[in-house]
């Protein structure tokens, strides 16, 4: 549901930037049309195999810039952390589903085309999106935490269980003395600090 909305979001916005005039019309496009049909164009002749690829180094760098903005604990840094890994992938040409979205339909739309190459767009979409989906994936299982419960889960873990003894099976209550002087009241209105009555 995610997907189809951020699909029929982006058409929307294609035609609000259509209709404002921007791009120009189908018989006289602006120099902002020109591009919008250029890139629709040179987007849906991709190959499958290297729209796929492209996706998948993408979505590799859209998840990373995710993770180190998680991790910074400055405003600035998860600015910094968002903007370069995004900015590489748009220069290089990358392909994100989600931004394919929108740039499909504006150029379809500039050419007076959309309604007949509407399905055509899907020859990007759908290599796009399949990489998008495994660049995510290798980004999060190449995570330290993600890796270690992964060993966890199929009983691969360098780490070797504790030997079971009498002290290891008690409660820790019994064995692990509290770092803090608990207080209770007694009846006689008395304190109670560690079983002492003050």
């Amino acid at each position: 549901f995610v997907y189809l909305g951020n699909f029929a979001g982006a058409i929307i916005l294609a035609l609000v930037v259509y209709g404002s005039g921007l791009m120009g019309s189908v018989s006289q496009t602006s120099e902002m049309g020109a591009q919008a049909a250029g890139i629709a164009t040179a987007k849906i002749h991709i190959p499958f195999s290297q729209a796929l690829l492209r996706g998948v180094l993408c979505n590799m760098l859209v998840c990373l810039a995710v993770i180190m903005a998680v991790g910074s604990r400055t405003n600035f840094g998860k600015i910094l952390c968002i903007y370069f890994p995004i900015t590489t992938f748009v220069l290089s040409g990358f392909e994100h589903s989600v931004a394919n979205m929108y740039f499909l339909p504006a150029g379809l739309l500039i050419r007076g085309e959309f309604v007949a190459q509407f399905g055509n767009m899907f020859h990007n979409l759908i290599p796009v999106t399949i990489g998008n989906v495994i660049g995510g994936l290798v980004i999060i299982l190449l995570h330290p935490a993600r890796i270690s419960k992964l060993k966890n889960l199929f009983g691969t873990s360098d780490r070797t269980p504790p030997e079971r003894t009498f002290i290891n099976v008690l409660p820790r209550t019994f064995h692990k003395p509290q770092a803090s002087i608990s207080h209770s009241w007694r009846t006689d209105d008395s304190w109670n600090v560690r079983g002492k009555s003050v």
